[in-house]
């Protein structure tokens, strides 16, 4: 029994590292096609706040989640500025992370009203910056990928547990876009299930037999 017992303790520490392997997509599209159902926000539903050279605010709340930034640089602008824009088709409105001081950028945190399991976003900016946002999830830090050549790029993440909390650092990137924020939550991988309770009955039925 001991043994059993042993083995299923392993397998449970195991689970809690994996839960915050996670699973990380840079195309939009492979991303949705994993997630298969999920929420977007796309800033649309909201009133224009700031303007590029001024105006920033340190939170803005929102339907599902609110963004809160230090120093202050929470907008949502429907104008492009510097390569930072709206990717929503047909669609205007964008979260503008902007502190108005050249060479000094903002930590940004997504905070969601409740966990979700995958989150996935839109980001713009000046292409000619050549440098990079730093952004952290479930205890995990990533260097997302630098814009291309038009100042895109899509960043998306699928956690194996529940989070609840997304900070983005941008460092001397004094100001970016972001649209169309996707997240939802997704159920917890089968196999991970089967496998821990396939564990827990062969250690049931070993005590049985030996009864």
């Amino acid at each position: 029994m001991k043994k059993y017992l042993s083995i299923f303790c392993l397998i449970i520490t195991m689970m809690a590292g994996y839960a915050h392997a996670g699973t990380v997509y840079t195309d939009r599209a492979l991303f949705e096609a994993a997630v298969s159902t999920y929420t977007i926000e796309d800033f649309e539903a909201y009133p224009i706040s700031g303007n590029p050279g001024s105006g920033a605010v340190s939170q803005i709340n929102f339907n599902n989640f609110s963004a809160a930034s230090v120093p202050d640089a929470v907008k949502v602008l429907d104008t492009e500025f510097a390569y930072s824009r709206n990717t929503t088709v047909g669609g205007a409105n964008y979260l503008y992370l902007d502190t108005d001081i050249g060479f000094t950028g903002s930590v940004t945190t997504l905070s969601f009203n409740s966990g979700i399991s995958f989150f996935g976003f839109d980001y713009t900016y000046n292409p000619s910056w050549n440098s990079q946002l730093n952004l952290a999830v479930e205890g995990n830090s990533f260097i997302l990928s630098d814009v291309d050549n038009y100042g895109y790029g899509f960043w998306g993440y699928i956690g194996d547990g529940t989070f609840s909390t997304v900070t983005i650092d941008s460092g001397y990137i004094s100001a970016y876009g972001i649209d169309q924020v996707t997240f939802n939550a997704v159920p917890i991988p089968a196999p991970i299930l089967l496998l821990g309770f396939g564990l827990a009955g062969l250690a049931g039925l070993r005590k049985k037999l030996n009864q």
